[in-house]
This record gives structure tokens, sequence and C-alpha cells, in this order.
């Protein structure tokens, strides 16, 4: 897997670096942390403005923060703190990288668009999954940007895990309406059980008849025997479509909702930009868009 760790310099990305570490750990995926920053309003006329300062200070920040959840003999990554990274300073930005491991670790810092950053790293990573948290507080605002998780969510090609707080995790709620889910996505949820210790319930969509779709159905079969294969036992619910606003709104007071958003979901096409602009934004859970 290849994760993209975007975080600003706020209190709050501790939440998305807890759980991109975790994920880590369990797959050894390959790890781009990038922190952001908007660019200002005004030139710093000393290339050493505070501004810069700080995004190097949040950089060493994390990276110790990754690391030292790492015990030192097992680490997948080359272990250590800030000054023992090799810096070299490029187009985009400061970029550090871990020269001998047996994964690698790159990292770096941007001062500009947030979004603009977040998703063409992504792009030219080739990510598989974006990690982010946001300021609850504040609306789910993020490195100074009120609609920058939704944009990231909704314009992005991978999925994407807003994670709204740190609170544990009891249940995760994966709902789905399509037949085509990938099997890393069903690896991505496994492993999210695994590391909280979660309940799982699967939701699937009908039309209006109360009825999966033949095709649906049969997915839902095979996904649950390949969780039960894995020791985790679901819970199956059938919700219509036309009550996907009440069951969400009750749901995603729930530790972490998750949506198979593909080409021909249903609910894509339930959760234009507005409605997963509110659901970023008002959902007390954490929220991740499979795709």
């Amino acid at each position: 897997m290849k994760m993209l760790i975007a975080v600003d310099p706020n209190p709050y990305s501790d939440y998305a670096m807890d759980e991109a570490t975790a994920l880590a750990a369990n797959t050894w995926a390959m790890v781009n942390l990038m922190v952001v920053q908007p660019k200002t309003g005004y030139l710093h006329l000393n290339p050493e403005a505070d501004g810069d300062k700080e995004l190097q200070a949040a950089l060493v920040r994390y990276q110790g923060r990754f690391f030292d959840a790492f015990d030192k003999e097992d680490c997948p990554y080359i272990m250590g703190d800030g000054n023992d990274v090799q810096h070299a300073v490029q187009a985009g930005g400061a970029i550090g990288m871990a020269p001998v491991a047996r994964k690698r670790i790159f990292s770096r810092t941007i001062a500009g668009n947030p979004v603009k950053a977040v998703l063409g790293q992504a792009d030219e990573d080739q990510s598989d999954l974006i990690v982010l948290a946001c300021d609850q507080e504040k609306g789910c605002s993020w490195s100074g940007h009120l609609t920058a998780p939704a944009r990231i969510v909704n314009e992005a090609s991978c999925s994407v895990l807003v994670v709204k707080n740190e609170r544990k995790i009891k249940n995760i709620v994966c709902c789905m309406d399509q037949n085509t889910v990938t099997q890393s996505s069903l690896e991505l949820i496994n492993q999210l059980v695994t590391i909280h210790g979660a309940g799982l319930t699967l939701v699937g969509f009908s039309n209006g008849s109360g009825e999966l779709k033949t095709d649906v159905e049969q997915r839902m079969h095979d996904i649950l025997r390949y969780y039960q294969k894995l020791r985790i036992h679901p819970i199956v619910e059938i919700v219509d479509i036309a009550s996907l606003d009440a069951f969400v709104h009750q749901e995603k007071q729930w530790g972490l909702m998750a949506l198979w958003m593909g080409k021909q979901s249903l609910l894509g096409k339930w959760f234009p930009r507005s409605k997963m602009n509110k659901l970023i934004k008002e959902s007390r859970s954490s929220v991740l868009i499979l795709r």
C-alpha cells in the first residue's frame, strides 16, 4: 500500500499521524509524510521566516512521532530522530529520505494551496490512501482552510480517511451498493478492525425493493465469507437508499463510517459535493471514502 499522510502544524493532525502510523505498522506501507501550510498574503523577505521554521519543526516532530511508535529492533522503517534523516532541498520544498531501510519513508514540507498540494502529491505517488485529520471544533477545517478536507475527499482518485478525533473506534460501519469492491479496500477495513479491536457492520443499500441486486447480494456474501475466514464476524444490514440520510445521521455518531464510492455507486449519486461536505463537516465519527 502507498499511503500519503497529510498534516499541518496544528495539534489535531496528531490524530492522523497516529492512525496512519498504526496502519503502517500493520501493513509496511510505503509512506509519504507531507506537512502543508498555506502561503501567507505577504512576501517573506527573510528566507528563514517564522513560517518556514514552524514547518520544519512540525516535520521533525511528526517524524519523531512516527518512529517512536515502533520498537527499534522490529521497525520496518529506519529508526532515529530528525537528525538521522538526510535532507535535500528541491523545488517542491524540503525533502527528507531514510536511505537504508526495508521500507522508505519520504517527508516534505509545502507552503501553498493545501488541496492542490495533497491531490498533486497523491497523483504523483499513485497513492492508495490519503490520511488527514481536521479541527472538529471549527467545522472540520484544516490547515486554515474550512473546505479542504471535503474537497480532498471529493476530488481524490484514491481512498481518503478523515480522522475526526482520538476516541476509541468501537464499531466500523461499511456501506456498499455495488459489486465492484476492491481487494485493497477489503484489506484496509480488515486492518482498521484489527488495529482498533472494533466491531464491523456491513450495510447493503437497496433501491426501493427492500432487496439487493443479485450481483450485489452475491458480492455481499463473498465479503461476509472473506471476513469470517479472518475471524471477523460482521453484522449485516439492508437499508433502503431512500432512508440513507436518516441512516447516516444515526450511524455517523459512532466510531468510523466507510463508504464504497465507485463509479456505478448509488452512494456516489446520493452524495453530491454539498452532501459530502456536510457529512465531513458535521460527522462526529471519522469518515473513510473507499475507491
